[in-house]
Protein backbone atom coordinates (compact mmCIF):
# COMPACT_ATOMS: atom_id res chain seq x y z
CA UNK A 1 0.00 0.00 0.00
CA UNK A 2 1.36 3.07 -0.69
CA UNK A 3 2.35 6.06 1.46
CA UNK A 4 -0.90 7.95 0.46
CA UNK A 5 -3.52 5.94 0.34
CA UNK A 6 -2.09 4.71 4.17
CA UNK A 7 -2.74 8.58 4.73
CA UNK A 8 -6.06 8.91 3.64
CA UNK A 9 -6.95 5.55 5.29
CA UNK A 10 -5.81 6.93 8.59
CA UNK A 11 -7.51 10.16 8.46
CA UNK A 12 -10.69 7.93 7.90
CA UNK A 13 -11.87 9.99 5.19
CA UNK A 14 -15.14 9.08 3.98
CA UNK A 15 -14.86 11.90 0.51
CA UNK A 16 -12.93 13.79 -1.07
CA UNK A 17 -14.27 17.03 -0.06
CA UNK A 18 -13.64 16.16 3.87
CA UNK A 19 -9.87 16.60 2.42
CA UNK A 20 -8.64 19.96 2.87
CA UNK A 21 -6.28 21.59 -0.16
CA UNK A 22 -3.36 21.69 2.13
CA UNK A 23 -3.48 17.92 2.93
CA UNK A 24 -4.27 17.47 -0.89
CA UNK A 25 -1.09 19.44 -1.93
CA UNK A 26 0.76 17.63 0.51
CA UNK A 27 -0.36 13.80 -0.89
CA UNK A 28 0.47 15.00 -4.38
CA UNK A 29 3.96 16.20 -2.99
CA UNK A 30 3.97 12.57 -1.40
CA UNK A 31 2.88 10.69 -4.45
CA UNK A 32 5.58 12.61 -6.46
CA UNK A 33 8.09 11.97 -4.40
CA UNK A 34 7.51 8.21 -3.84
CA UNK A 35 6.92 7.39 -7.28
CA UNK A 36 9.13 9.36 -9.56
CA UNK A 37 12.20 9.56 -6.60
CA UNK A 38 12.03 13.42 -6.47
CA UNK A 39 12.86 15.65 -3.76
CA UNK A 40 11.73 18.83 -2.72
CA UNK A 41 13.89 21.33 -4.54
CA UNK A 42 12.62 19.18 -7.77
CA UNK A 43 9.00 19.79 -7.30
CA UNK A 44 9.36 23.31 -6.33
CA UNK A 45 11.14 23.75 -9.71
CA UNK A 46 8.49 22.37 -11.50
CA UNK A 47 5.72 24.01 -9.70
CA UNK A 48 7.28 27.40 -10.91
CA UNK A 49 7.47 25.89 -14.34
CA UNK A 50 4.24 25.43 -14.62
CA UNK A 51 3.20 29.04 -13.40
CA UNK A 52 5.17 30.08 -16.42
CA UNK A 53 3.04 29.20 -19.06
CA UNK A 54 2.14 32.77 -20.20
CA UNK A 55 1.63 33.32 -23.83
CA UNK A 56 3.56 36.41 -25.32
CA UNK A 57 2.31 38.63 -28.22
CA UNK A 58 5.04 41.01 -30.03
CA UNK A 59 3.54 44.26 -30.22
CA UNK A 60 4.41 44.39 -34.00
CA UNK A 61 1.16 42.01 -35.06
CA UNK A 62 -1.00 44.94 -34.22
CA UNK A 63 -0.25 47.19 -36.70
CA UNK A 64 -2.29 46.16 -39.19
CA UNK A 65 -5.62 46.36 -40.30
CA UNK A 66 -7.35 43.78 -38.78
CA UNK A 67 -8.91 44.54 -35.35
CA UNK A 68 -7.31 44.01 -32.22
CA UNK A 69 -9.23 40.23 -31.29
CA UNK A 70 -8.94 39.52 -34.95
CA UNK A 71 -5.09 39.86 -34.74
CA UNK A 72 -5.14 37.83 -31.46
CA UNK A 73 -7.18 34.73 -32.54
CA UNK A 74 -5.21 34.39 -35.84
CA UNK A 75 -1.56 34.53 -34.03
CA UNK A 76 -2.97 32.04 -31.71
CA UNK A 77 -4.26 29.75 -34.28
CA UNK A 78 -2.03 30.14 -37.27
CA UNK A 79 1.31 30.57 -35.27
CA UNK A 80 0.76 28.34 -32.18
CA UNK A 81 -1.35 26.11 -34.23
CA UNK A 82 -3.90 26.09 -31.56
CA UNK A 83 -7.21 25.14 -32.44
CA UNK A 84 -10.44 27.31 -31.03
CA UNK A 85 -11.40 25.00 -27.83
CA UNK A 86 -7.85 26.44 -26.61
CA UNK A 87 -8.30 29.71 -27.83
CA UNK A 88 -11.26 29.78 -25.97
CA UNK A 89 -9.47 29.10 -22.94
CA UNK A 90 -6.88 31.51 -23.14
CA UNK A 91 -9.04 34.56 -23.98
CA UNK A 92 -12.40 34.06 -21.57
CA UNK A 93 -14.37 33.92 -25.04
CA UNK A 94 -16.65 31.49 -26.58
CA UNK A 95 -15.53 29.11 -29.04
CA UNK A 96 -18.07 29.99 -31.45
CA UNK A 97 -17.61 34.00 -31.40
CA UNK A 98 -13.47 32.96 -31.71
CA UNK A 99 -14.19 30.99 -34.78
CA UNK A 100 -16.33 33.89 -36.24
CA UNK A 101 -14.04 36.23 -35.48
CA UNK A 102 -11.17 34.13 -36.95
CA UNK A 103 -13.17 33.66 -40.29
CA UNK A 104 -14.01 37.46 -40.73
CA UNK A 105 -10.01 37.97 -40.60
CA UNK A 106 -9.65 35.19 -42.95
CA UNK A 107 -12.00 37.37 -45.54
CA UNK A 108 -9.72 40.36 -44.91
CA UNK A 109 -7.12 38.11 -46.55
CA UNK A 110 -4.26 40.53 -44.49
CA UNK A 111 -1.04 38.73 -43.78
CA UNK A 112 -0.08 39.09 -39.97
CA UNK A 113 3.76 40.70 -40.44
CA UNK A 114 6.07 39.80 -36.72
CA UNK A 115 9.31 41.51 -35.98
CA UNK A 116 11.25 41.91 -32.95
CA UNK A 117 10.52 43.99 -30.43
CA UNK A 118 11.16 44.37 -26.77
CA UNK A 119 7.04 45.02 -26.00
CA UNK A 120 5.71 41.51 -25.39
CA UNK A 121 2.19 41.33 -24.36
CA UNK A 122 0.76 38.68 -22.44
CA UNK A 123 -2.30 36.51 -23.94
CA UNK A 124 -3.95 37.00 -20.02
CA UNK A 125 -4.62 40.62 -20.71
CA UNK A 126 -7.47 40.02 -22.87
CA UNK A 127 -9.49 37.37 -20.07
CA UNK A 128 -11.44 40.15 -18.80
CA UNK A 129 -14.15 41.14 -20.33
CA UNK A 130 -15.05 44.19 -18.86
CA UNK A 131 -12.84 45.64 -21.66
CA UNK A 132 -12.68 44.95 -25.40
CA UNK A 133 -9.46 43.56 -26.65
CA UNK A 134 -8.16 46.93 -28.02
CA UNK A 135 -8.89 48.75 -24.65
CA UNK A 136 -7.29 45.70 -22.64
CA UNK A 137 -4.35 46.65 -25.05
CA UNK A 138 -4.15 50.03 -24.83
CA UNK A 139 -4.11 49.80 -20.78
CA UNK A 140 -1.71 47.52 -21.16
CA UNK A 141 0.75 49.57 -22.32
CA UNK A 142 0.09 52.91 -20.85
CA UNK A 143 0.06 51.30 -17.34
CA UNK A 144 2.99 48.63 -17.82
CA UNK A 145 4.86 50.69 -19.91
CA UNK A 146 4.08 54.56 -19.09
CA UNK A 147 4.22 54.71 -23.15
CA UNK A 148 2.60 58.17 -24.08
CA UNK A 149 -0.63 58.24 -26.46
CA UNK A 150 1.47 59.10 -29.98
CA UNK A 151 4.38 56.07 -28.71
CA UNK A 152 1.32 53.68 -28.19
CA UNK A 153 -0.51 55.21 -31.58
CA UNK A 154 2.69 54.30 -33.86
CA UNK A 155 3.07 50.54 -31.88
CA UNK A 156 -0.66 50.05 -33.26
CA UNK A 157 -0.97 52.35 -36.40
CA UNK A 158 -3.69 54.08 -34.99
CA UNK A 159 -5.04 57.46 -34.66
CA UNK A 160 -3.19 59.10 -31.28
CA UNK A 161 -6.87 60.97 -30.78
CA UNK A 162 -8.27 57.19 -30.95
CA UNK A 163 -5.77 55.57 -28.03
CA UNK A 164 -6.62 58.63 -26.49
CA UNK A 165 -10.12 57.77 -26.49
CA UNK A 166 -10.13 54.09 -25.44
CA UNK A 167 -7.59 54.42 -22.80
CA UNK A 168 -10.24 57.03 -20.87
CA UNK A 169 -13.15 54.84 -21.89
CA UNK A 170 -10.98 52.23 -19.96
CA UNK A 171 -10.48 54.69 -16.93
CA UNK A 172 -13.65 55.15 -16.43
CA UNK A 173 -15.11 51.17 -16.73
Amino acid sequence: MSVETEKIKSKNYFSIDSISDSEIKDILIDLLKERYNLKDKDIKEIIKKSKEKEIFLPVSIFKNDLSTLEVVIKYLREDYHFNFKKIAFLLNRSYVSNYNTYKRALKKNITIITSESRIKIPVSIFKDKKYSALEALVKFLKEEFQLRYSEIALLLNLDQRTIWTVYKRCRSK
